[in-house]
């Protein structure tokens, strides 16, 4: 699950998990600060949804932003299934789409046809008398551009809905079409040495405690990555991870320097800051 803070990427896990164990509040900044994992089933498959925390706010440190990359990704190894990008209904600017594009270049390989556009807010069309159409119909280009390159797959949500079931099935409808058209899951060169670390972890475990099965040493170490634990600490000290996601925060970082536009008024040179806003949270 991924956009910019406060589109309603953790009421959006509420709504699909039919619970409220996703901290989801309307705020000024990030109220989702850790990455969380949620699972659920429905219709005999089992679904794990990560939230993950504004990782360009500007408030984490290199060390944080490092653990947080980290963890969000050992949460859905081998990688995920879906790519949800949430936005919430309104104006989708020409800075918004060109920081998108350069925070997904990020992933490697071609996170886009993976990738499902959830629409937050559909009570505020309902509440205006527009349907999902009509906002179509008013979009900007970037925003189009944006959506072809996602296969138009565009999902409107009411996260304010109380029987949020009916949502969820307009959900699972989505997901399960770009399930069959698509290969397996989205990887990376990052997620597949995550995933070689993470299997030595499991087989490490596993050499260790003889009456354990697989499944339940891999949720035991989710849990403990989740956590925070020696897990994790053992990931980020991976040598081959972490000349990788050291590329990775060096890209993160330079998104959240804000650009300077120099001009000149009166005959004096002025720099003003063009703050760019994206995150992936």
């Amino acid at each position: 699950m991924i956009g910019k803070t406060g589109v309603g990427k953790s009421a959006t896990c509420n709504t699909m998990t039919g619970t409220s164990s996703f901290n989801s509040a309307c705020a000024g900044k990030s109220v989702t600060k850790k990455g969380k994992l949620g699972k659920m089933k429905w219709q005999g498959k089992c679904f794990k949804i990560v939230d993950t925390p504004g990782l360009f706010d500007n408030v984490m440190s290199e060390k944080d932003l490092k653990i947080e990359i980290i963890k969000c990704l050992t949460l859905i190894l081998p990688g995920p299934h879906i790519i949800m990008y949430v936005i919430r209904v309104g104006r989708f600017t020409k800075e918004d789409i060109e920081t998108t594009d350069k925070c997904l270049k990020i992933l490697d390989e071609n996170p886009y046809k993976f990738m499902i556009i959830v629409m937050t807010g559909k009570d505020d069309l309902d509440f205006d008398g527009k349907t999902p159409e009509q906002y179509l119909e008013s979009v900007t280009p970037e925003f189009n551009t944006f959506a072809e390159k996602c296969g138009r797959r565009i999902i409107f949500v009411d996260n304010r809905r109380k029987e949020n079931k009916e949502e969820w099935k307009k959900i699972y409808t989505v997901i399960e079409k770009l399930l069959a058209d698509n290969r397996p899951y989205y990887t990376s060169k990052l997620l597949e040495k995550l995933d070689v670390a993470f299997g030595e972890l499991i087989a490490k475990y596993l050499k260790k405690e003889e009456n354990i099965t697989r499944e339940e040493v891999v949720a035991f170490l989710e849990k403990d990555v989740q956590n925070e634990g020696g897990s994790l600490k053992y990931l980020a000290g991976h040598v081959v991870v972490g000349a990788l996601i050291g590329g990775v925060i060096s890209a993160f970082i330079a998104l959240s320097i804000p650009a300077v536009a120099v001009g000149t008024v009166g005959g004096v040179t002025v720099g003003v800051a063009k703050h760019k806003l994206c995150t992936i949270s």
